[in-house]
C-alpha cells in the first residue's frame, strides 16, 4: 500500500532556510513521513527535489491528534454549542 498523501490548504508563509528540512528530517526519523529525491532539474541549478509522503504511522498520529483536539473543543463547548 502507498503511504497516504496529504494536500494542505493553508496560507503560505516564509520560513528561514533549513527550518523545513530540519522539521521534515525529524518527522522522517520518527517514521511519520518517508522521502525520496527526484531527478535533478536545470531550473533548480541541477539540484534534485525532495518528495515526502505520510506513512501509516504518521497518519495514525495525525488522526489521534485530531480526535484529541475535537474532544477538547467539545469539552469547552464554546459559545454554548458543540464545535463540529
Amino acid at each position: 500500500m502507498r503511504p497516504a498523501e496529504i494536500r494542505m490548504n493553508v496560507p503560505t508563509y516564509e520560513t528561514a532556510e533549513g527550518v523545513d528540512d530540519t522539521t521534515l528530517d525529524r518527522l522522517e526519523e520518527k517514521g511519520f513521513v518517508k522521502s525520496h529525491f527526484g531527478d535533478p532539474t536545470p531550473q533548480r541549478g541541477g539540484r534534485a527535489k525532495r518528495y515526502f509522503a505520510v506513512t501509516r504511522k504518521g497518519l495514525a498520529v495525525v488522526t489521534s491528534a485530531q480526535k484529541s483536539y475535537q474532544r477538547l473543543l467539545e469539552g469547552l463547548n464554546l459559545l454554548g454549542r458543540a464545535n463540529a
